[in-house]
């Protein structure tokens, strides 16, 4: 069953000037769910590692606060904050940072999106090194298939190349296309 929120935001790795995970996700999107409701929008981290930067977060609250403008004081509209993020590697230091981010993510009552080892591994099958953002447009413009859908329906973290909960999250809140 869909969570009836307002509004998404993405809080995504990239930059803003590169925007390659921005791509990937609402062509993912488009292609599989029903995306008239709820609304979305992205914000840029420019890196794993700012998840809990004042200044994200100083962004993440004047987003909530157009959301609900207008509103009597106390009163919100519904909506969800959604972490996505590369888990990278194995060694021990991504490990710990990737499960701080996760404990961060549910202390804020954020969900999360996961990628391994990284969310080109699971567009293309392989990392892409350089030329992010021009290499997301040729996935989007070659309408390339994803390798295997079921990849995308894990719950817990998952080190195995191209895995990820992107379907299972999303399912919570948007609809499947029909």
């Amino acid at each position: 069953m869909v969570e009836t929120v307002d509004y998404i935001l993405f809080c995504v790795e990239t930059t803003a000037k590169c925007q390659s995970d921005k791509i990937y996700l609402v062509e993912y999107l488009r292609r599989f769910f029903d995306t008239r409701s709820p609304r979305y929008d992205f914000l840029f981290l420019g890196g794993k590692s700012n998840y809990d930067d004042s200044g994200v977060l100083k962004r993440i609250e004047r987003n909530i606060q157009k959301l609900n403008k207008g509103l009597k004081k106390g009163e919100s509209r519904p909506y969800k904050i959604i972490y996505c993020i590369d888990l990278d590697g194995t060694d021990n230091e991504r490990i710990m940072l990737n499960n701080t981010i996760k404990t961060f993510c549910i202390k804020k009552k954020f969900d999360l999106i996961w990628f391994y080892k990284d969310i080109e591994s699971v567009f293309w099958g392989k990392s892409v090194i350089k030329n992010k953002g021009i290499e997301a447009e040729r996935w989007v413009t070659t309408k390339k298939r994803l390798s295997e859908e079921s990849i995308l329906d894990d719950d817990q973290f998952s080190y195995h190349d191209g895995h990820s909960n992107l379907k299972t999250v999303l399912s919570l809140y948007f609809a499947p296309k029909v």
